[in-house]
């Protein structure tokens, strides 16, 4: 991921943030692997949203304040997807 601009106060708790979200998206792609196998099913059209998810934030340009913002997006962005 780029670089965050703004406060240091700012960036410590973004980086905090995108942290906490890769986290929740990374274990949703693993939870989803793991039922795939003892439910011998596929969820790989879910995995796949969410690998692109993560591959988005990780080269994203988000500012700071941005991320402070949309600190539940992994959430919301999971909600989404299960519908």
């Amino acid at each position: 991921m780029k670089e965050l601009k703004g406060t240091e106060k700012q960036i410590a708790w973004a980086n905090k943030i995108v942290e906490d979200n890769m986290e929740i998206l990374k274990r949703e792609v693993s939870e989803f692997k793991e039922r795939e196998t003892r439910e011998n099913c596929s969820y790989k059209i879910l995995t796949d949203k969410i690998e692109k998810a993560i591959v988005e934030i990780e080269k994203s340009e988000y500012t700071a304040a941005w991320w402070i913002e949309h600190r539940g997006l992994a959430t919301a962005y999971l909600q989404k997807i299960k519908r």
